[in-house]
């Protein structure tokens, strides 16, 4: 179940598809599984995995549920912030070179640097530094 998991979320519904059989874990796939939780919990920063394993040994499988449901739509959540993000600076980026290139046909061209301050939204020091490449 969880070598299967391609993602933190995929983790998380197995857990919740397998609760009952994860109760009955014994001593040694307890530990195991209780170490994969913490690995997960690592890079995504929820912190839930003591709570998860709190409630598997209290055999309260109504919690243990909601409290994935609730970790999974932070994941997800997350994802399309990170994606938002990305998104975002791409376009910055793309804009910013597209204002480069424009600025070096205006140097070209011998327009004044106020000009292709206002034209570009470059600083003046930006400019300089195109002019010295």
């Amino acid at each position: 179940m969880l070598e299967k998991s391609k993602s933190n979320i995929e983790f998380y519904n197995s857990i919740r598809n397998n609760l009952e059989y994860i109760k009955d874990f014994d001593e040694e796939e307890r530990l195991v599984f209780n170490m994969c939780i913490k690995i997960i919990d690592i890079p995504y920063g929820y912190n839930k995995s003591e709570n998860i394993k709190k409630l598997i040994e209290e055999n309260n499988a109504m919690e243990v549920d909601s409290m994935l449901c609730d970790v999974i739509e932070n994941a997800k959540y997350e994802k399309q912030r990170l994606l938002d993000e990305g998104r975002l600076e791409g376009e910055l980026k793309g804009k910013l070179e597209k204002a480069i290139e424009i600025a070096k046909s205006l140097l070209f061209e011998g327009i004044p640097l106020g000009i292709i301050e206002k034209c570009t939204n470059l600083s003046k020091e930006q400019i300089e530094n195109i002019k010295l490449d």
